[in-house]
């Protein structure tokens, strides 16, 4: 059994033995078919087990093609093996994810001389609850017919299912939109006092946990336990972050406090509501089982419906407020203080928060009548779902609303606001007190981590300044081992009207509508914005589909699991996408030749965050562009990049309609930076008109051997 205070004597592996294992007539060119040797993985691989060994943190910078998850893969199984002490993974993607626990991990128990356990970590909501489903099943909820069809199939599957996980129960996405009605959450978790505990999945889950060398996790589950400071994962002081380009905002998200309108809702619903004329929920429950309670119960309901009114009024209040703000499309509006008791919106709050503390009273003498009865834990239950709801919402709008440190936003949904969140506007600091504290050794891996071949841009926002100061944080970058200049080609579109200008949108689509018919093959079209992809999509659907080409469009064509299976199938494609295809996209040879990028990836102005950090810049007399917004754009830019060459026979060319990466006069002062942090590869500058022809001949011509 790994226990992370292990006292297994700590035994210095040998890094010979390493560099044997993967060198060119080592174990895993023995057994594994396709293994090479790679010097880059070498280095990475050393470089990371020294990091182990010396309690350092570690940078590691590896381009497409090093063999990442290997290189930390080995070292970590090999401390674990030797030392007693667990390593946890953490990812971003669940494609990577599965990756490593399907693939990368069960190849190497075949490889390595000595076996070592892993498990995967998931999230609570992934797992069936027992005890809610069977308090579905013996209370009759009112449900809808679909939903009793939802719950018809969960119970036969409940009485087979070994592991309770969502990924086994094969439903279509009519019915599995109702798995919140059994999944486990944490605020209805009854603990200690559920009579499923000893068979509960997801403490199954736990156990196995606290048994693994190696537990492979996502960045918001490893976030969201380190900010609790307990939960899923048990011990450990080793930590491998791959995909750590995405941590900031990973952490500016999942450390966020939310008081959300629909979750809220939810929580009072829970409690009474009307469903087709018949009052449903747990106090209507409670009248049919103690009619003496009529008194309490009806009072509890009255003040009910006051909370539900302010609530409404509030989120409404908030939403005339800030529409002028969420009129321009924006999901995400910033929200500044004061907190004012004047202000429409203030007052508002403090009549929710006045009635949220009559209704908690209200309930108090009901939790004294049924103290000892089945009930209680339902009821005790909803009145801490309550009670925390109303904590965050007064933490959000008296004390973060006015703090400089700290960034509100408001999520906007068809011009209604849906929900309030607050973050630390320093996300590094908050991951250094919640999990860098914790650790002895930490590697950080990906792809794009440095800008001019820099790592201090990522070490600023990662609140790693201090330990690099200490001497306590090390660097290895180590380049895609790829030919670009052999396979790769990069054509920068130089008269396109800028990005901002009016006709920019319809030019390009213009654009787009000429070269893509010219392009044999597959093609993935980045776009950085939902409305300027519907737009084009709008435009070009008729007239690629005369042309014999499939177009797929986020959003409006499928999940991204399902576009991208789509566009292997077919003989010509077009894949267009926003954020999600800008990473995590591996498609090889000749599934993919070819990747437009219609702009620079620039995060909106209006963005929360950044604005935030703009304000904190001009504050501080400093420049907010430079200093955040370009080296941000720069790193998400080589991500883009990094989706058209994912092996050693691909090939392909990468077309860019934004001007301000051209050479002046064209572009800007600074789109050498972006020429700066490409992999290699033949830089062309050419006009709209040549583009489609010069990039056909290219790719037709080229030959991949």
């Amino acid at each position: 059994m790994n226990d992370s205070n292990s006292t297994k004597p700590a035994r210095e592996f040998d890094l010979k033995e390493l560099r044997q294992l993967i060198s060119a007539r080592g174990r895993m060119s023995r057994i594994l078919p396709g293994f090479r040797h790679r010097q880059e993985q070498e280095d990475l691989l050393v470089r990371i087990a020294e990091a182990f060994r010396a309690d350092e943190f570690l940078l590691a910078e590896a381009g497409t093609g090093v063999g990442k998850s290997l290189a930390y893969l080995i070292p970590a199984a090999y401390w674990a093996h030797h030392t007693g002490k667990r390593v946890v993974v953490s990812t971003r993607t669940k494609t990577l994810q599965q990756q490593l626990v399907n693939e990368e991990l069960p190849r190497l128990q075949e490889v390595l001389p000595f076996k070592f356990s892993y498990e995967l970590a998931k999230g609570r909501e992934n797992y069936l609850c027992r005890n809610r489903l069977a308090n579905l099943v013996a209370k009759g909820r009112d449900l809808t017919e679909e939903q009793k069809e939802f719950l018809q199939r969960a119970v036969v599957w409940a009485a087979q299912t070994q592991s309770g996980d969502r990924q086994e129960l094969k439903l279509d996405s009519r019915l599995l939109a109702h798995w919140g009605l059994v999944a486990c959450e944490r605020r209805g978790c009854w603990r200690e006092r559920c009579p499923f505990q000893d068979s509960c999945f997801r403490q199954q889950m736990i156990r196995r946990l606290e048994k693994a060398d190696l537990i492979v996790v996502n960045h918001a589950l490893l976030l969201a336990d380190a900010r609790l400071g307990k939960g899923v994962l048990p011990e450990y002081q080793y930590l491998v972050i791959d995909e750590a380009h995405n941590l900031e905002r990973e952490a500016f998200d999942k450390l966020a406090t939310t008081f959300s309108l629909h979750e809220t809702k939810e929580a009072l619903y829970s409690l009474a509501h009307r469903r087709q004329k018949v009052q449903v929920g747990l106090l209507a429950a409670l009248q049919t089982r103690y009619p003496h309670l009529k008194s309490y119960l009806d009072e509890a309901k009255n003040v009910l419906e006051k909370a539900l009114q302010a609530l409404e009024g509030f989120f409404a209040a908030l939403s005339r407020h800030l529409t002028s703000r969420a009129a321009g499309g924006g999901q995400s509006v910033r929200w500044t203080g004061p907190f004012d008791t004047r202000d429409e919106v203030c007052a508002a709050y403090l009549v929710f928060d006045e009635a949220m503390q009559a209704l908690a009273a209200s309930l108090q003498p009901l939790q004294e009548e049924v103290e000892d009865k089945a009930d209680y834990p339902d009821l005790e239950s909803v009145q801490e779902q309550l009670q925390e709801i109303l904590g965050d919402a007064r933490y959000i709008i008296t004390e973060c609303l006015e703090d400089p440190e700290q960034v509100v936003w408001v999520n906007f949904y068809a011009g209604q606001a849906m929900a309030v969140f607050s973050s630390p506007l320093r996300v590094g600091e908050a991951l250094d007190e919640n999990l860098y504290q914790n650790l002895n050794s930490m590697v950080m891996v990906s792809a794009t981590l440095t800008v001019a071949g820099g790592f201090g841009y990522f070490i600023e926002r990662n609140g790693l300044a201090d330990y690099a100061r200490d001497g306590r944080l090390a660097t290895i970058a180590r380049p895609s081992p790829f030919d670009y200049d052999h396979c790769c080609r990069v054509y920068l579109v130089n008269d396109m009207p800028a990005p901002g200008q009016p006709d920019f949108n319809s030019q390009v689509n213009e654009f787009l509508g000429q070269f893509l018919p010219a392009i044999p093959g597959r093609t993935l079209v980045l776009f950085t914005s939902r409305s300027m992809l519907q737009e084009a999509a709008g435009m070009l659907r008729t007239t690629l589909g005369k042309q014999g080409i499939t177009l797929l469009v986020q959003h409006q064509d499928g999940d991204p699991a399902s576009l991208l299976d789509e566009l292997v199938a077919c003989e010509r494609g077009v894949l267009m996408g926003v954020d999600t295809f800008w990473e995590g996209v591996d498609l090889r040879g000749e599934y993919l030749t070819c990747l437009v990028m219609v702009k620079l990836p620039f995060r909106s102005p209006a963005d929360p965050l950044t604005l935030a950090w703009n304000d904190h810049y001009r504050a501080n007399g400093e420049n907010g562009f430079h200093r955040l917004l370009l080296p941000d754009a720069i790193l998400r830019f080589k991500q883009g990049v990094g989706r058209l060459i994912r092996s050693e026979s691909d090939w392909g060319a990468v077309v860019i309609t934004d001007r301000r990466m051209a050479a002046p006069p064209w572009g800007k002062s600074y789109g050498s930076l972006f020429v700066r942090s490409l992999p290699g590869g033949q830089v062309v500058e050419t006009d709209r008109a040549s583009a489609g022809r010069e990039v056909r001949n290219w790719l037709v011509s080229f030959s991949p051997s």
